[in-house]
């Protein structure tokens, strides 16, 4: 059932609040609502009129003019399948592509906005699929993997709304911009997001924008895998040995990835561990004590009874004897400083309560003048 629907706005000043009604009449019913004109996307970009001076012209619904926009692009490509090419030189074959490209290079952030809209209306629960990822690879039959990689690039760059209502520019504007003009490609934008998201988050925001503006500006005359190299040499620039690296940014891009499991059971793993959690994986924690990370079990440095989180930094690895030590015979263990789990026996094996580690499966550092 298709119902006819005519909309008109009109814009007045109510005590000098500019306020926008949207008057409309559906069948033979005539409805009128009030907003604020800050919102009202049809009406925002008209100047507003006084209220002795009211104007009323027609709004396009929305709707209409993306189905419109999607009817033309079809035909475009229609006509691009369907035309010949015989007639083109080598110069005007050169410059379809590169128009061509220029336009392929652009779709991606149409992308952006309609996960972007997907994402604030919580469209992938509504519709009972795994948030909005879920819902890409059963809508468009994509593989998990590119869903959630669409997801995050409109994240970053995709529209932004303040909780107030105003809109915000993207999280890399200078990317978001230079692949909405097509000068860029979505590998380029990939290498650029991803290099200035590893960036120390010590760094100023001026240094920060900079450095995006400086890849984006180079992405537009490299190939992705050439621009790999300069982002390499950006953030050794940046971040030289990565002094200015500390917790925080080691935690952001720790990850462990378990691909799929493979016809012999094996399954291939892919991350990347910071000091913490390489001192976690080698075996038991207790001193002196040789038993692979295999033969232990996972131990909360604080109890889970009481409330422990299951965070790797909280959490050590012991064997089942050692573990008895701990739940029956009075010895601790914390987390030291440096990332290494610390061992205190009672007091009646050790009146002094040293706290000490296991260097079997990590050799003390001689750099270290005073090891535990």
């Amino acid at each position: 059932m298709f119902v006819a629907l005519t909309v008109y706005g009109v814009s007045v000043t109510v005590a000098g609040q500019n306020v926008a009604w949207v008057l409309f009449a559906c069948g033979g019913s005539v409805g009128m609502a009030v907003v604020v004109s800050e919102i009202v996307g049809a009406c925002r970009h008209n100047s507003l009129m006084s209220s002795t001076n009211l104007r009323e012209r027609p709004v396009a619904s929305a709707a209409v003019v993306v189905r419109a926009a999607l009817t033309e692009l079809t035909r475009a490509v229609d006509t691009l399948q369907r035309e010949s090419l015989d007639s083109l030189d080598d110069h005007e074959m050169l410059a379809v592509f590169r128009d061509l490209e220029t336009q392929r290079r652009r779709l991606p952030t149409v992308d952006h906005r309609l996960i972007t809209e997907l994402e604030c209306r919580c469209t992938g629960r509504k519709l009972l699929s795994r948030g909005t990822p879920g819902l890409l690879t059963e809508l468009l039959h994509v593989d998990v993997a590119e869903a959630k990689a669409r997801v995050r690039a409109a994240g970053v760059l995709g529209p932004r709304t303040a909780l107030t209502g105003e809109p915000l520019d993207p999280v890399h504007p200078a990317t978001a911009a230079a692949q909405a003009a097509g000068t860029i490609s979505e590998k380029h934008a990939r290498v650029v997001t991803g290099t200035i998201g590893r960036l120390p988050h010590s760094l100023d925001e001026d240094t920060v924008g900079s450095a995006e503006q400086s890849l984006v500006n180079q992405a537009q005359g490299l190939r992705p895998s050439e621009l790999i190299k300069v982002a390499e040499r950006l953030t050794a620039y940046l971040d030289p040995d990565g002094q200015l690296s500390d917790d925080t940014d080691r935690a952001a891009r720790r990850a462990l990835n378990i691909g799929r499991q493979r016809a012999d059971g094996m399954s291939p793993i892919t991350g990347l561990l910071d000091p913490a959690t390489r001192a976690f994986d080698r075996g038991c924690t207790r001193p002196g004590c040789d038993i692979p990370a295999q033969w232990t079990q996972v131990h909360h440095l604080d109890e889970y009874q009481y409330g422990g989180r299951t965070d790797i930094h909280r959490m050590c690895l012991v064997c089942t004897f050692d573990h008895r030590l701990i739940t029956e015979h009075g010895f601790t263990v914390r987390m030291g400083a440096n990332g290494r789990v610390q061992w205190i026996a009672p007091k009646h094996l050790d009146p002094t309560q040293t706290p000490r580690i296991n260097t079997f499966h990590h050799p003390p550092d001689l750099s270290d003048p005073d090891p535990p």
